[in-house]
């Protein structure tokens, strides 16, 4: 069973009911460092990924979209996996 603790901040996966064991508990401010950590890597890994192959304009001038990271492989395959992660996380 899933249940809210007490001070609503932590999230508790037992095995049965009651006072069972806790098998995995999660606080808001751990899920929050890993849904900020997704995010950023997310944009991290794919902005690698698109320099070295050439998807986005290298002028430093130039400030290309997130879009122009995910439109192509790999990074749409990247994206279509960290961002669901991310947001089911969130």
């Amino acid at each position: 069973t899933r249940r809210v603790g007490a001070d609503c901040a932590t999230l508790e996966w037992r095995f049965g009911g009651g006072n069972d064991k806790v098998l995995w508990a999660i606080t808001t401010f751990q899920a929050t460092r890993w849904t900020v950590a997704a995010y950023v890597g997310t944009l991290v890994v794919t902005c690698l990924v698109a320099l070295a192959d050439g998807q986005v304009p290298t002028d430093p001038r130039t400030l290309w979209y997130i879009s122009d990271m995910w439109t192509d492989i790999p990074g749409n395959w990247l994206s279509r996996w960290a961002v669901p992660l991310g947001a089911h996380l969130g």
